[in-house]
């Protein structure tokens, strides 16, 4: 049993990892970019993946 929840802990905490990480590169992208459009990109990537969600 011990080992399970250590496996479901890991898995857990590599999916966060990971879902952080894109989220991160996404909104420092949006920051750097200074041109509107690119802003507007962007924010419909971001609202593609909430809705993807």
């Amino acid at each position: 049993m011990k080992y399970d929840i250590v496996k479901i802990i890991i898995y857990i905490y590599i999916f966060i990892y990971i879902v952080t990480k894109v989220t991160f590169r996404e909104l420092s992208r949006l920051v750097t970019s200074k041109e509107s459009a690119n802003k507007e990109n962007a924010k419909a990537t971001i609202m593609r993946w909430v809705i993807s969600i």
